[in-house]
């Protein structure tokens, strides 16, 4: 029987057994054919549901290979073909009952201690200017007060219009605590760290958006003719954050994606850490991304998803506010991007 390449791309090691002395045949292999398309049912078994449905989404799309400008952020994700674009599976409230990533979460919000404190990620200069950016191109300097951020409006059109600020995520953050008690664990040949989240976005980024008035200071001003009013500047409150999971689902470039096996955990081997756990069992096979690109070649199918979560608003204690110039606001204006 002749295999597809999209069946063989990973397989494991055949497993023999010696038959009776009856039996002239002598040994017999049975091979256990392990496709790729075997991966989502693995994370069913695991009890990795978000995995489990963005892979068979996956691999139930048209074949569609994302740019790298569409991977960075760089485009429109309104422009991005709208099968491949998922707002529905991953959620906050899953993302936030990792601890791992709810610690990240929080720092999106400072902190403040005997040791020192830390400022809001979204108070920083660079996140500042981004927002004066979203702010000129949505016409709020006038000379009334103005609001701006429709957070409940749809995550893509929040996206666009309102995002201002990021904050990575590592889905897997490896330490020597961890690799401590993986090593530990060699027995069991797999990582105790892996997870759902890991399985479904690994290595994340929380977007940020904003909701607050823009509220200009008059100056009166003599023009000559009459009496008029300008900005002398402008205070931006921000009173509401929103936060939101933004992250690709493809297969681009060189990388490792673990050993794994029918039966058994992911088993990873810490190349990061410049080691390894010694040899993977026989009956795990190593898969990398160029399987799946493999894989879409031969048959045709394995769209590349952008994915969406819902936002997460925060009304805040205590808005953060800040003056801007109408000298800044020119400058900022003639910028280039």
């Amino acid at each position: 029987m002749t295999m597809s390449i999209a069946d063989i791309a990973i397989q494991s090691v055949a497993h023999s057994k010696t038959t009776p002395t009856q039996n002239t045949q002598g040994k017999v292999c049975y091979a256990d054919v392990f496709r790729l398309t075997d991966l989502p049912t693995i994370m069913d078994a695991k009890q990795w549901p978000i995995s489990a449905i963005l892979m068979r989404k996956w691999f139930a799309s048209p074949a569609h290979t994302m740019s790298s400008d569409e991977k960075q952020g760089k485009t429109d994700a309104r422009s991005y073909p709208a099968n491949l674009v998922d707002t529905s599976t991953v959620k906050m409230s899953w993302a936030l009952s990792f601890p791992r990533i709810k610690s990240r979460y929080e720092q999106i919000f400072g902190s403040t201690g005997l040791f020192g404190s830390k400022p809001a990620v979204y108070e920083s200069t660079a996140a500042r200017k981004e927002l004066i950016k979203k702010l000129i191109k949505a016409g709020k300097f006038g000379l009334n007060r103005e609001a701006y951020g429709e957070l409940g409006a749809s995550v893509l059109e929040v996206n666009d219009l309102w995002q201002f600020q990021f904050h990575k995520i590592g889905g897997k953050e490896y330490n020597a605590a961890t690799y401590g008690e993986a090593a530990a664990r060699e027995v069991f040949q797999s990582d105790p760290g892996l997870d759902d989240m890991w399985g479904a976005l690994a290595d994340t980024l929380f977007k940020i958006a904003a909701a607050g008035f823009v509220t200009p200071k008059l100056k009166e001003v003599d023009t000559g003719l009459q009496c008029g009013f300008e900005a002398e500047y402008y205070e931006v409150s921000v009173d509401t954050i929103g936060v939101y999971l933004r992250d690709t689902y493809d297969f681009n470039g060189d990388q490792y994606l673990g050993h794994w096996s029918k039966s058994s955990a992911p088993y990873i081997r810490l190349f990061a850490m410049g080691a390894s756990r010694g040899s993977c069992p026989n009956d795990y096979v190593e898969v990398s991304n160029k399987h799946f690109r493999t894989h879409r070649q031969v048959t045709n199918k394995g769209g590349d998803l952008l994915i969406f979560s819902d936002v997460l608003q925060t009304r805040l204690k205590k808005p953060f506010t800040f003056r801007v110039s109408p000298e800044e606001l020119r400058r900022i204006s003639g910028e280039k991007n």
